[in-house]
């Protein structure tokens, strides 16, 4: 069996005049069974007493610390500062308004510490809007399964069930993820840069989901996915490297064509567009940038019709294949 150090793992909390939603974020982190972990929270320029607040856990907590940005940096320049401050071999960066489940830390260093190849990790994910709600049930054991990069990278293409991937929600390879932010792609997808730093962050190990549910993601009127639009070339950039990554084999590639269609049309239906781009215009421009195939660019078109039930089919059936990923479980040492 392979060893880790349980200091080899820290911890980032995003902040940002969400004092409220904070304390419970802080306190899950800090609420571990794995005890004394690095803990950092990131203050990015917050007016609302967030530092105050903060510091009055600081004599508290030796393993705290705490960082403020003077004023209010963009989000993607925020996570980019936050991952160079990061020391240890994983690291997980996630927002003041989630907070996570009390065995997650101890979890992810169990898995890591049993295989030696595992770039990143992820849970099932609760999305929830009251607290009440929530029930952080101790686990008697641990499932999950382990992909290889090109398996789950379609996966990340597909977005399905409760297998979504919520970027703050993710374990990462220290050393990948500082890589990772450095692909040209991040600054070009902006808003949705999240998909390329998750999957350039798995290089030459493997990703792990975690079946039992181990993160709760907070819905509210004023988070940055409630509020934000996209820019046209932001979607166009992100398909374009998708379909880079999707084209080593046949499967791959029919993923891609299949779900182009529907990745499309779901970030301009959920997020709208900047410069009041139309989805006609946003189609076009998609197809004479390579973005997407002749196959897609004519699902949009009004003869594309007579195609969609066809590719309604296949998504169906895309959906239900099981790859040949590894399953495990952990009995007995969760606490």
């Amino acid at each position: 069996m392979l060893t880790i150090n349980p200091f080899d793992i820290e911890i980032f909390i995003l902040t940002y005049n969400r004092k409220e939603f904070l304390k419970k974020a802080l306190e899950s982190a800090l609420n571990q069974t794995i005890k004394d972990l690095k803990i950092t929270v990131v203050d990015n320029g917050s007016t609302d007493g967030t530092e105050e607040f903060v510091r009055s856990y600081l004599n508290r907590y030796e393993n705290l610390n705490y960082v403020r940005h003077n004023e209010n940096i963009e989000v993607l320049e925020n996570i980019k500062f936050t991952v160079g401050l990061a020391k240890e071999k994983y690291m997980l960066m996630f927002h003041d308004d989630d907070f996570i489940h009390p065995q997650y830390i101890e979890t992810v260093l169990n898995i890591i510490s049993k295989h030696d190849d595992i770039d990143f990790l992820y849970p099932k994910t609760t999305i929830f809007q009251s607290e009440d709600k929530i029930d952080n049930q101790i686990f008697s054991d641990i499932k999950y399964q382990i992909y290889d990069r090109q398996h789950f990278t379609a996966k990340m293409f597909i977005n399905k069930g409760t297998e979504n991937v919520v970027f703050p929600s993710s374990v990462y390879r220290t050393a990948n993820v500082k890589q990772a932010i450095l692909h040209e792609a991040i600054n070009t997808t902006g808003t949705i840069a999240d998909n390329v730093i998750i999957v350039e962050s798995v290089i030459n190990g493997k990703c792990v989901y975690i079946e039992n549910s181990l993160y709760y993601y907070r819905s509210h009127p004023s988070q940055e996915s409630q509020v934000l639009k996209l820019y046209p070339d932001e979607i166009i950039c992100c398909l374009k490297f998708f379909k880079e990554k999707l084209n080593s084999d046949f499967y791959s590639k029919l993923i891609f064509n299949v779900f182009s269609y529907y990745r499309l049309l779901r970030l301009y239906k959920h997020f709208g567009l900047y410069k009041n781009t139309k989805l006609k215009e946003l189609e076009d421009d998609a197809y004479k940038g390579n973005a997407v195939t002749i196959y897609d660019y004519i699902l949009f078109k009004p003869y594309g019709i007579l195609l969609r039930p066809f590719n309604a089919l296949l998504k169906k059936i895309l959906q239900k294949v099981k790859h040949q990923n590894e399953t495990f479980r952990l009995e007995g040492e969760a606490k």
